[in-house]
């Protein structure tokens, strides 16, 4: 594989992640805004997990580790810099009387939701079907406010909060 097509698949693979951080157009909910949640660091890793592990898994087979290399190495550093430059970039969601903004450029409308979740920094919105999902990560102060809002807007618990520790006090039980 030539390092052209190892540059095109590094920047594809930025770009969506690009796209999910700053976005070609930013979507935000109409209606009255009813909570702003600024994410952490730690939130905006959560949420760009799946992107970042498949981009580093191919910038580690590119690179020569394995096989041939087909990554050059200013690719490689440019890579790891875009990542961390979009990390940084800050999010907010914005839940308002008519939807919620997923990621800066969705927004998805309380209609498509029927329940949800909250397990710690994530909490699970779930609809009917099997695209009808969607995880916020958010600190956890943001918890009883949240719980607050998403029954006002019809949507009902799936379960109680989910506490970390006893989950993790109860797998060691076994």
């Amino acid at each position: 594989m030539s390092e052209a097509l190892g540059l095109g698949l590094v920047l594809g693979m930025l770009g969506i992640i690009a796209m999910r951080t700053v976005g070609p157009v930013k979507a935000v909910p109409k209606g009255k805004q009813l909570l702003v949640v600024q994410s952490r660091f730690i939130d905006r890793l959560l949420l760009h997990r799946f992107q970042l592990i498949s981009l580093m898994a191919i910038l580690a087979l590119g690179s020569g580790g394995v096989g041939t290399r087909w990554i050059a190495h200013p690719t490689f550093l440019v890579a790891v810099g875009a990542c961390v430059v979009l990390l940084l970039v800050p999010f907010r969601y914005i839940l308002t009387t008519e939807g919620v903004n997923t990621h800066t450029s969705l927004v998805k409308g309380w209609g498509d939701f029927s329940s949800f979740q909250i397990e710690g920094r994530r909490v699970v919105l779930r609809g009917e079907g099997w695209m009808r999902r969607a995880s916020l990560y958010m600190s956890d102060k943001h918890g009883k406010e949240l719980e607050r809002l998403l029954r006002s807007r019809g949507l009902r618990p799936t379960a109680e909060t989910v506490d970390i520790s006893t989950r993790k006090k109860a797998s060691a039980r076994r």
